[in-house]
């Protein structure tokens, strides 16, 4: 999607779907995500990756201003069900209730974001070449969720309005930290 449209997965998907509408005569509508995810037993995502997914995919879906995204499901099949089911390992807490990983992420995103609205992309901007970053703001407090796809480090870097943590492609085995805490100065 991005190849063709402005944005990132969803964010770039949006900006496709607003513009058939429009090519089409079809007016506006609020767009809404009704199941995304990533499952939490594949062996290329595990825990950490369906947390960062989970992070990725909501930032992206609060910029590409869609009415909400909806993360499917909330709770693992039970390995009792039935196959295909008891395979299906896309909760944010396992079938025993267990929160995992993806649960902290989305749990520290509500936390982080309430009260914010997405405010522009920064990804490609001067000091955010390379990085996909997203600038939030609650008057005059700002945060800042990003990521670097492409490094194999961390950077930590300071601008006028927020400090920046990148997450890389290293890091990815990490518990995500992908929403910056910080208030501008």
């Amino acid at each position: 999607w991005q190849k063709y449209f402005k944005g990132r997965g969803i964010h770039a998907k949006a900006t496709a779907i607003r513009k058939l509408m429009s090519d089409s005569g079809v007016p506006q509508v609020d767009l809404l995500v009704t199941e995304t995810g990533e499952a939490s037993n594949d062996p290329k995502i595990g825990l950490a990756g369906q947390a960062r997914c989970l992070d990725v995919q909501v930032v992206r879906g609060a910029a590409a201003k869609l009415k909400g995204v909806v993360w499917w499901t909330f709770r693992d099949h039970l390995d009792s069900e039935p196959y295909p089911r008891n395979t299906w390992k896309y909760g944010l807490v396992d079938q025993n209730l267990q929160p995992k990983q993806a649960y902290t992420a989305m749990q520290r995103m509500v936390e982080q974001l309430n009260g914010y609205s997405f405010s522009k992309v920064m990804s490609g901007t001067p000091g955010f070449e390379g990085v996909e970053a997203y600038k939030f703001k609650n008057g005059t407090a700002f945060r800042a969720p990003r990521r670097n796809p492409r490094s194999s480090t961390a950077i930590s870097r300071r601008t006028r309005w927020s400090r920046l943590l990148v997450r890389s492609r290293a890091q990815r085995q990490a518990p995500p930290s992908s929403v910056a805490t910080w208030r501008s100065r």
